[in-house]
């Protein structure tokens, strides 16, 4: 496969519909960002755990979900992974070069001691891709690019970036994953979000198949124009998700707080306990014990406060290792 640099040849042409997903994005990611200074960290926590649980399931069809991921410890370990490789590479973002910050999120992932080098052998896969050879030279010229990217609109450029890096394809798994983490650190690097909180995994996921579809008529036959439209779609609907998903945790911390209030169990510990599950809207007996440091006793007789006005439900079936579940919050993410 022969690979050219960005940007791409012949120049985009943007058209009407394409300029107004641009425009939309805009106010979109303006009122995210006034609402993330409103939310706590335990919200936004949740909607980036969402975000990664849907990019690892892109590539390897998880079938995870965010309750499964309170569950599953495989789910909560590989979801870390990428949550952590995305908070490494934020710290180092304004301080090192591409190169780095890409093979810094791939070893995140990884955790080997060669994970952040190049391929240098041709994988085996159903599509063409460049010679290992090439891939050094692909990535520098990628490397530049995002240093002076200034051809073409912030969102038109993630979508440039993240086709470019698939198509390089420059490690030998993880490829898709660290390429849709770029998409996140590109909007935080242009100042777009203080905070890579979109849910542009969850949206791909619904078009998987047009997303690989696109990928593939892009690498096959050069359609910049078709694959930029695409994406300035799933920016679009990714950043209305977004902005619909803070509201309804916000709603449903507000009502869980007037149910409380209303039903006169508005004590200390109570608040307390529905704050700690804003971070955690799956948990169990014991972590609500380590976590709010009150006796079984005490939480016992919260808990049974809490589940008769349905503020949280009991999903374990069991009178031993109970499990608590915040449904208010996790509807309001899923």
């Amino acid at each position: 496969m022969i690979l050219n640099s960005l940007p791409p040849e012949p120049k985009l042409k943007l058209d009407s519909e394409s300029l107004t997903f641009i425009s939309e994005t805009e106010k979109l990611l303006s009122q995210i960002e006034l609402l993330i200074n409103f939310t706590s960290v335990g919200f936004y926590n949740l909607i980036k755990i969402n975000e990664a649980i849907n990019s690892y399931s892109l590539d390897y069809n998880t079938g995870w979900n965010l309750e499964s991921y309170f569950f599953n410890s495989d789910t909560e370990t590989q979801t870390n992974k990428l949550i952590r490789s995305v908070e490494v590479a934020q710290k180092i973002l304004k301080d090192v070069k591409p190169s780095r910050l890409i093979k810094t999120i791939h070893k995140e992932l990884i955790e080997e001691k060669a994970s952040d080098e190049f391929r240098t052998e041709e994988p085996t896969f159903s599509f063409s891709l460049p010679a290992a050879g090439e891939v050094p030279g692909l990535m520098n010229a990628l490397e530049q690019y995002l240093i002076n990217d200034v051809s073409y609109h912030p969102l038109v450029n993630a979508a440039l970036v993240h086709a470019q890096f698939e198509m390089i394809h420059p490690f030998y798994s993880h490829n898709g994953i660290v390429g849709r983490t770029l998409m996140q650190l590109h909007f935080v690097w242009k100042k777009k979000l203080s905070i890579p909180v979109m849910q542009i995994s969850k949206i791909l996921r619904g078009k998987k198949i047009e997303y690989f579809d696109r990928l593939d008529d892009l690498a096959r036959n050069n359609n910049w124009n078709g694959w930029v439209k695409f994406m300035l779609r799933v920016f679009y609907e990714a950043a209305s998700l977004t902005l619909l998903n803070l509201t309804k945790l916000h709603a449903a911390a507000e009502y869980n707080v007037n149910l409380l209030t209303e039903k006169n169990i508005a004590t200390t510990a109570s608040l307390k306990l529905i704050d700690l599950m804003k971070k955690k809207p799956v948990i169990t007996i014991q972590q609500l014990t380590s976590d709010l440091n009150y006796s079984k006793q005490t939480l016992s007789v919260i808990i049974s406060k809490l589940l008769e006005v349905q503020v949280i439900d009991e999903v374990s079936g069991k009178q031993r290792y109970r499990v608590f579940k915040n449904k208010n919050i996790l509807n309001a993410i899923e």
